[in-house]
């Protein structure tokens, strides 16, 4: 599908204002690839029934949940990873690291990892990918490659499991996963259709009345 008409089909599940962030993304972040909420929904469905041929790519899945620990304590899509993304970019790309090792600890090396990374609207995880993107990049110029799966074992070593990496922001985020009452859980692995506002002016512009947690946030972040 392309990017034109993913955007005509998330019209009839997301506000204006989502719609216009998703727009400034695409524009902003050429580097950045993208998948749609429905897409990772039904590559998720695939793992949770245990439906995925084993030689699929589809297999070979993380979610990376790139917000503050307040919003992912309210809600998350079910198996993310949680990045803090008030930690300074080196930390956030450590613990991206550590969180793809952790994935597939024993990877054969002709494996590709997708990695789907999403946060509320859509910034911050392009914001991350873009430039976790790039310093594998300059990593994979200085040390010669970020991956390696025959030495990517020890604690320490940022080598990684995979032959090839493929990142994808998710197109609305967790916002447009609400929107179309996807599958979200508390800290508690209960389910949950709530999401946390960010800020009073974000729950305004971006999140219908029922989908809004009730937690005390400032006007603007």
């Amino acid at each position: 599908m392309n990017r034109e008409a993913r955007l005509r089909n998330c019209c009839n599940v997301t506000n204006g204002s989502l719609r216009f962030v998703m727009r400034r993304l695409e524009k902003n972040f050429p580097d950045v690839r993208l998948v749609t909420t429905s897409q990772v929904g039904n590559i998720l469905a695939d793992l949770e029934d245990d439906k995925a041929d084993a030689t699929c790519d589809k297999r070979n899945v993380l979610l990376l949940d790139v917000r503050e620990h307040n919003e992912f304590e309210v809600s998350h899509i079910s198996g993310a990873e949680f990045i803090d993304f008030t930690e300074s970019y080196s930390k956030q790309f450590r613990d991206a690291i550590a969180a793809i090792k952790k994935s597939r600890y024993n990877a054969k090396p002709d494996e590709k990892l997708n990695v789907f990374v999403y946060c509320a609207v859509g910034i911050r995880a392009s914001l991350f990918t873009s430039g976790f993107q790039k310093y594998l990049e300059r990593k994979q110029m200085i040390d010669g490659s970020s991956v390696d799966p025959e030495n990517a074992r020890a604690d320490g070593d940022d080598t990684l499991p995979y032959t090839k990496l493929e990142f994808h922001v998710m197109e609305g985020c967790i916002y447009k996963w609400a929107f179309e009452r996807r599958l979200m859980v508390d800290m508690g692995g209960n389910e949950t259709s709530i999401v946390h506002r960010c800020s009073k002016l974000w729950g305004l512009l971006f999140l219908d009345k029922e989908y809004r947690d009730s937690t005390p946030v400032p006007w603007i972040i």
